[in-house]
């Protein structure tokens, strides 16, 4: 579950809504800080998720080519 990239995402996305929406308070500016300083393990978290178990759907690069943009018609 938590190699999962989808509930990598999901749960970074999510602290880091809750982070912003903490900043609108002022009261709970002590838990924003904390939420700051241990927001780069939640995004490390999710990249490695990603790069690791992460699927890529599009097409393979075939010999010569440079560029592997799927959304633009080859020349």
């Amino acid at each position: 579950m938590w190699s999962n990239p989808r509930v990598a995402v999901s749960l970074t996305s999510l602290y880091l809504l809750i982070y912003i929406v903490l900043l609108q308070f002022d009261g709970a500016l002590g838990i924003a800080m904390l939420m700051f300083f241990l927001s780069p393990f939640f995004i490390v978290w999710m990249v490695l998720a990603i790069l690791k178990n992460g699927h890529f759907a599009g097409k393979e690069l075939q010999d010569g080519e440079e560029y592997g943009y799927s959304d633009r018609l080859k020349k």
